[in-house]
């Protein structure tokens, strides 16, 4: 019996050695598993993050009328508005060289009326650029034209230039028949000299210069807004026929009846008082090309 008993107590003494001798866990039931009312552990995997969406691509610039070397930028006041330029600045260009040789067999006879329509009709059928140009705010253009080189206002309405290089050219001198830029300005400078008429009461002559008046919103406001050279008249059927300048972006030949509404008055161009002289290419006094004023 007491050896029984002994046996029990060194078991017991056994598993109390051996349940020391176990980690915590096991000794508090936890084992490899999860407690009971521990809440399971979940593994949060995190996300790299997406690439940004690329941007849209940006639509190509609109291509324009200018070329490479024009400027968008509206800088040159011109006319009362602003112009950018809208074409090659070089293309086209002429100086006082180019019409030398242009005039250079040229003879003039000091009849002024035959020298100026002899000019003028040398000129038919040039046109402004359309390389070189401006371009207005409002999309009006401005053509580079060898009238508007000559006079200092290369890209200007040419009209009233065209006549006024003709004139020089002819020989005609502004002391005798004035000449203006505006065709407004013009009418009343010839006017102060006594060298205007109206429609009305005058029959024009070849030479002569005619001045129109077109009608703006419906309505004539009396004030110049074109010109050009009377080349003949016929006073059968009333018939004028003039050059002009900046017609269609061109020097053209028009004909009108002398009663059109349109015509507004005559620039009258006075005779030559020394028409005797002998004329011809030795007008070009100086030598060099350039016609002395």
């Amino acid at each position: 019996m007491f050896r029984s008993a002994g046996k029990i107590l060194a078991l017991l003494l056994a598993l109390c050695l051996l349940t020391a001798m176990l980690p915590p866990a096991f000794a508090e039931g936890e084992g490899t598993g999860t407690a009971e009312n521990e809440p399971a552990v979940t593994e949060t995997v995190t996300e790299e993050p997406a690439d940004p969406p690329a941007p849209p691509e940006s639509p190509a610039p609109a291509e324009t009328e200018s070329s490479s070397s024009g400027n968008s930028t509206y800088n040159i006041y011109m006319d009362g508005q602003y112009w950018r330029q809208g074409g090659d600045p070089g293309a086209d260009t002429e100086d006082a060289n180019d019409w030398y040789v242009l005039f250079m067999y040229t003879a003039l006879t000091g009849n002024w009326a035959e020298d100026l329509l002899t000019i003028a009709s040398s000129q038919v059928g040039y046109m402004g650029s359309t390389r070189n140009f401006l371009v207005s705010e409002s999309g009006e253009r401005g053509f580079y034209t060898r009238y508007g080189e000559w006079y200092g206002q290369n890209y200007s309405d040419w009209c009233a230039m065209f006549v006024a290089f003709c004139m020089h050219y002819a020989e005609i001198p502004r002391a005798e028949m004035p000449v203006e830029m505006s065709c407004g300005k013009w009418v009343r400078t010839l006017s102060e000299s006594g060298l205007y008429a109206s429609a009305d009461n005058y029959m024009p002559k070849p030479g002569d210069l005619v001045f129109f008046d077109y009608k703006h919103q419906g309505l004539r406001d009396g004030w110049a807004d074109h010109v050009g050279i009377v080349l003949s008249v016929d006073k059968e059927t009333g018939t004028v026929e003039t050059i002009e300048g900046a017609v269609r972006n061109a020097v053209r030949i028009l004909n009108y009846s002398s009663a059109d509404p349109d015509i507004l008055g005559f620039g009258i161009l006075p005779s030559n008082p020394d028409a005797s002289g002998q004329k011809g290419t030795d007008r070009y006094r100086n030598g060099s090309g350039i016609v002395e004023p």
